[in-house]
């Protein structure tokens, strides 16, 4: 994608790849994915409206994090990180496993 390098900067390479990993495996169902858009930003949650049937799961992850980027984590005062474990681990979203990774 587009933001990539600074996407796999703000929130950690290894948080990336865990979460494009889940992603793979069908483990993050397409509303997990539709939730944790909502919380990114109303932009990332567009995107997520626009590119919803795509059938790459993965192709849509990478999407709506460039979007987050390019919305949010550009800015230096936010830990993407940290806003990321808050995202997943949110009671909404339930992906307290996968955080625990993180």
């Amino acid at each position: 994608m587009e933001w990539n390098k600074e996407v796999k900067e703000a929130i950690g390479p290894h948080n990336y790849d865990l979460l494009l990993e889940e992603v793979r495996k069908g483990v993050l169902t397409l509303q997990q994915m539709k939730d944790i858009a909502m919380k990114m930003h109303p932009h990332v949650h567009g995107t997520f409206v626009q590119h919803e049937r795509v059938e790459d799961r993965c192709f849509l992850m990478r999407t709506l994090l460039d979007k987050w980027f390019l919305t949010v984590l550009y800015r230096q005062d936010i830990d993407g990180a940290q806003q990321l474990i808050e995202i997943l681990d949110d009671k909404d979203i339930g992906l307290h496993v996968l955080v625990l990774k993180m």
